[in-house]
């Protein structure tokens, strides 16, 4: 059966079940108020899905998904996942909004997407993700925005103004966007998005990408990642544990990784062993690495020793700061 929902408010959340194939659309319609705790229905995480929990197939149009939360206390194997929608079927999301909500563990375990998290099929075009959080206590917290687990597609879209925080000194992975699965982002904005793991690991103010990423005409800005007495790896993007990552025709500027007493390594980049990081036609500039009382490196950047790889093909590296590449030499076609 289709359902269709139109022009209206939804003051709670949807719970779209759809383990037989089900399928609903919602169009013009704002979802705000709802709340996921102990005891939500969530086939994997502990708690998940504030807004939406889609195990079907769903499609937004035109519509919101505003200030819902998903939150509780979990063990350090635990996880509280998708403050604003929780996608484990195929949804699409078209001239859409998602914003104000929060996935927030207050427990040892992970926190997952503010926004959205996908483990199945996500399309997502002209559409607004901002302003949402995701907090641990210990954990890890991952994608504020969103974090993807399966194949996603993003077109003609925005992440902006996303926060990241970790109290435990434990890690934050990928700000506006994480990723662990298969994703492309084409002519999209991810900007002015934070972290926050004071004496923690924290990475990726635009992105971390641990699987397959590309990014088409796409500019990542002005994100800050912050872990006084701690360690931070990309203040715009970081590519670690085998990830690929390409970067075509894309801007990665302005973007600053900050541990006072602490170290940084990529003020912009950070490509971690055995990963590989490509540019085309791209630019790395006006990028900040800044470690006072410890050290940083690579405010372009940073290739970790090892088997990583970075290749430039007619792309840009300059006005970083304190550097644009390092370790020197670890980058072809990067100087000074």
């Amino acid at each position: 059966r289709m359902r269709h929902a139109t022009r209206t408010q939804i003051a709670y959340g949807i719970n779209q079940q759809g383990r037989t194939g089900g399928n609903l659309t919602v169009k013009n319609i704002t979802i705000s108020g709802g709340r996921a705790g102990a005891g939500a229905d969530c086939p994997f995480a502990n708690i998940c899905g504030g807004g939406i929990l889609n195990l079907g197939t769903l499609t937004l149009d035109g519509s919101q998904v505003i200030n819902n939360v998903a939150v509780g206390s979990t063990g350090s194997d635990g996880a509280v996942v998708g403050g604003g929608i929780e996608n484990e079927g195929t949804a699409t999301l078209a001239s859409s909004k998602v914003s104000g909500n929060t996935a927030m563990n207050t427990g040892a375990g992970e926190g997952i997407s503010g926004g959205v998290d996908n483990v199945g099929t996500l399309t997502m075009s002209s559409s607004v993700v901002s302003s949402n959080d995701v907090s641990t206590s210990g954990g890890e917290a991952t994608g504020a925005g969103l974090d993807n687990f399966g194949d996603a597609s993003v077109t003609s879209s925005t992440f902006s103004s996303n926060t990241a925080i970790n109290t435990g000194h434990g890690q934050i992975r990928g700000v506006a966007i994480a990723n662990a699965g298969t994703l492309t982002v084409t002519s999209s904005t991810l900007s002015g998005n934070t972290a926050s793991a004071p004496g923690g690991d924290a990475a990726g103010g635009g992105l971390v990408n641990r699987a397959t990423l590309t990014l088409n005409s796409t500019v990542i800005s002005g994100n800050t990642v912050s872990a006084p007495g701690g360690t931070v790896t990309g203040g715009g993007i970081r590519t670690a544990l085998g990830g690929m990552t390409s970067l075509i025709s894309s801007t990665v500027r302005d973007n600053t990784a900050s541990a006072p007493d602490g170290t940084v390594t990529g003020g912009g980049v950070f490509n971690g062993a055995g990963s590989t990081t490509s540019l085309t036609s791209s630019a790395v500039s006006g990028n900040t690495a800044s470690a006072p009382g410890g050290s940083a490196a690579g405010g372009g950047i940073y290739n970790q020793a090892g088997t990583g790889s970075v290749t430039l093909i007619e792309s840009a590296v300059a006005s970083n700061t304190p550097d644009n590449c390092a370790p020197p030499g670890s980058v072809p076609g990067c100087s000074g």
